[in-house]
């Protein structure tokens, strides 16, 4: 999924220091195999993502995701790692009638139409709010998951 001088790129982005650090992918990366394009079909280099934010103890990652014409939201535990999450948001232009079975989808983190996704993070409480959020093309909210930064933590 990604290049030697993308991995020498991520691997010194992992070591800075920072609160919060989203990581936009054009396919699904925590979910299991979803039919089509995703990380899943390529464990290995999954498993190094992993192992990466392990070894470089990157706090506060977060997947922005796409390409599966769905919205939803999947959460991922690996031993001696924080829950991962991964939001995905498509599309715009074209929706699907139906969505593939995700095991690590966070209950009722699903929709089906037209949106887009957000992540806001409220800097003023002692222990920031994220909130990750599909809305849909009014602008109506279809789902929304608050989680501390706290969790985000090794």
């Amino acid at each position: 999924m990604l290049g030697i001088s993308q991995w020498n790129w991520l691997e010194s982005e992992k070591r800075r220091k920072a609160k919060i650090r989203l990581i936009l992918g054009g396919t699904q990366i925590l979910r299991e195999h979803n039919g089509y394009e995703a990380w899943a079909n390529f464990p290995l280099q999954l498993e190094r993502l992993v192992a990466l934010i392990k070894k470089t103890r990157a706090n506060g990652v977060m997947f922005l995701t796409g390409d599966t014409h769905w919205a939803e939201l999947t959460r991922r535990e690996w031993e001696d790692c924080y829950p991962l999450y991964d939001l995905t948001s498509s599309g715009l232009t074209e929706v699907w009638k139906e969505v593939s079975p995700n095991r690590f989808r966070l209950e009722d983190m699903v929709y089906l139409g037209a949106n887009f996704g957000s992540v806001k993070i409220n800097w003023d409480d002692d222990d920031p709010t994220i909130s990750l959020s599909i809305t849909d093309e009014s602008g109506a909210q279809q789902f929304t998951h608050e989680v501390r930064l706290s969790a985000f933590q090794f």
